[in-house]
């Protein structure tokens, strides 16, 4: 195991939505830096491979399968890596589904309560029995949102609207907890390679899978500088962590020219629209 940050070393995460893409990345990352981890998503098969490239860094991990929409299954993991390591220092929560497509073309409207079970109500079902032991060891809540918690995006509806009561929780719980525990809550715009737009939900209700929309240059923050600055983050007091940073001038543009905004996220929509009828 190589040398991370000293203030890492010895601490323990516990990642939501480690069986793939950015929370996977997460793993492989912080595993690097010296950090116990807890691993859970719903695919046990999954987290396996994940705690195999985990176990190969050399770090030590706690496969804890769990479905995050079950507040009975989210007590039971936090306890689960608790007893394990003996501290909960950072709790990441990186699980996650999204939509593509307009509202008023939305067939099964079942879609949006699961985009509130799954982005909004499984933060709130860890985070609660999390607290106390991030009390303890003034330790960090980490929420994988997304700008779209500040700024509409068309085809996402849902999924914006549970990142804003993601991003209301978060706000929320700054303002009770007095700097207790650290909250970081980190809005990425694009991140690619994550496969987040395969499962993204369609019309119906079922993954996009091999419809997804994808831009043909690929644009944003790969998900391995995601994770980097993200990992810098964690030994910080927290706040809002925009990805890329320029993304941070969203909410003043939203506010000081509200047309303009749209008008320019229509256009990148768009692009990645005709990215999927047009593929190179």
């Amino acid at each position: 195991m190589r040398k991370g940050n000293p203030k890492l070393q010895g601490k323990t995460a516990l990642i939501t939505g480690a069986s793939s893409g950015l929370g996977k990345r997460l793993a492989l990352d912080l595993a690097a830096e010296g950090l116990n981890l807890g691993l859970a998503s719903r695919s046990e098969q999954s987290l396996q491979e994940t705690a195999g490239g985990v176990r190969r860094i050399g770090a030590d991990c706690l496969v804890v399968p769990t479905d995050v929409t079950d507040a009975g299954q989210c007590r039971e993991m936090v306890s689960a890596v608790t007893a394990e390591f003996g501290t909960l220092d950072y709790l990441i929560l990186s699980a996650g589904v999204s939509m593509w497509t307009l509202f008023d073309q939305v067939r099964n409207t079942d879609i949006f309560r699961t985009l509130m079970e799954v982005n909004y109500l499984g933060a709130v079902h860890c985070i609660h029995p999390a607290l106390a032991s991030l009390k303890e060891h003034y330790g960090m809540i980490v929420a994988i949102s997304s700008v779209q918690g500040r700024v509409g995006v068309p085809f996402h509806s849902g999924y914006t609207a549970s990142k804003h009561a993601l991003d209301g929780l978060l706000e929320t719980l700054r303002a009770e907890l007095q700097g207790e525990v650290r909250i970081l809550n980190v809005m990425p715009g694009w991140i690619r390679s994550t496969g987040i737009r395969a499962h993204a939900l369609s019309a119906d209700g079922t993954p996009l899978g091999s419809a997804a929309h994808r831009s043909r240059r690929q644009r944003g923050v790969s998900v391995r500088e995601c994770s980097r600055l993200i990992i810098n983050s964690l030994s910080g007091p927290g706040g809002n962590l925009y990805i890329p940073k320029a993304m941070g001038f969203l909410p003043l543009v939203k506010l000081l020219f509200p047309s303009l905004l749209r008008a320019g996220v229509r256009r990148a929509v768009r692009k990645q629209t005709e990215g999927a009828r047009n593929p190179s």
